[in-house]
């Protein structure tokens, strides 16, 4: 995978953007000049101590500390120890134009303009675990690197978001929080919709989300009562139904664009699913339109 490439990903109505080559690793190094940037930026600690200054703050840093600077905040890292090292990305943040229940965009972000300037999340373990993984990917070259990539970010975000929500009138944060189970419902959902005309696994869609099988298999069967294969073999049924209504391919291609390998496979889950045959559902989709 190319490290130019930009990730880009939607929590709620939020459109969030990373850089893969915005991703460095630095060792400890002089006080660097104070700066600012267009864009959000991230620091975390990985290892030692650190004072980060913006003009109005001193904060010192600990080991697995992060800190989350908003655009156009001037900032530097002084006083670093000399064993330390700091993972930093960028990213931008803007409103998608997704219809959602809550103007997530206008609650995390654009009401907070000239309000805040960082956001320090101390000893969380997590986002730092996540970073460091998302760093050994991004020259990878095997297959699904990138959504290995887009997972960890949308893990790491959740983690973020959650934190950043501002609270309301009942001193209670937003109710519908962007939880780590949002975020690996997304990953799932990009997943099925994406890739099922492929031999994807069950196996293969734990390691994006970081979970064992019987975790992820729960995940999925809470958010559509059924496990695993059931939910893939929907998802192909209903791409088989719209080519076999839309276009005049051969069943047998039919098949295979919807992700099976066998053709009789693709007939006895046809069958059973919507009680008619390929052909006989095709059929009655000409009688309706005439």
């Amino acid at each position: 995978m190319k490290k130019n490439s930009i990730i880009t990903f939607y929590l709620g109505n939020i459109k969030i953007r990373v850089a893969l080559n915005g991703f460095w690793k630095d060792s400890y190094k002089l006080d660097s000049p104070i700066h600012s940037h267009t864009n959000f930026e991230c620091h975390v600690l990985l290892k030692g101590n650190a004072c980060f200054e913006t003009e109005e703050k001193n904060i010192l840093l600990q080991q697995n500390d992060s800190v989350l600077v908003f655009p156009d905040i001037f900032h530097r890292f002084r006083d670093q120890d000399k064993d330390s090292i700091i993972l930093s990305f960028s990213f931008s943040a803007s409103a998608s134009g997704i219809k959602t229940k809550q103007d997530y965009y206008s609650q995390l972000f654009a009401d907070q303009k000239g309000q805040r300037d960082l956001i320090v999340f101390q000893q969380n373990h997590i986002i730092s675990e996540y970073l460091k993984q998302i760093l050994t990917k991004i020259y990878s070259q095997k297959l699904f690197a990138q959504e290995e990539i887009r997972a960890l970010l949308l893990l790491t975000f959740a983690q973020i978001f959650s934190f950043i929500a501002p609270k309301g009138n009942d001193e209670e944060y937003l109710e519908n929080e962007y939880t780590e189970y949002d975020a690996r419902l997304s990953i799932i959902e990009e997943y099925f919709n994406e890739y099922y005309m492929e031999s994807i696994t069950l196996g293969e869609l734990s390691r994006l989300l970081n979970l064992s099988e019987k975790q992820t298999d729960r995940i999925i069967k809470k958010a559509y009562g059924t496990g695993f294969k059931q939910r893939l073999s929907r998802v192909r049924l209903k791409n088989a139904q719209e080519l076999l209504k839309n276009t005049d391919l051969e069943i047998r291609i039919v098949a295979q664009q919807s992700g099976y390998q066998s053709y009789n496979g693709f007939y006895l889950a046809f069958r059973k699913q919507y009680e008619c045959t390929p052909q006989e559902y095709r059929e009655q989709q000409v009688k309706c339109s005439l």
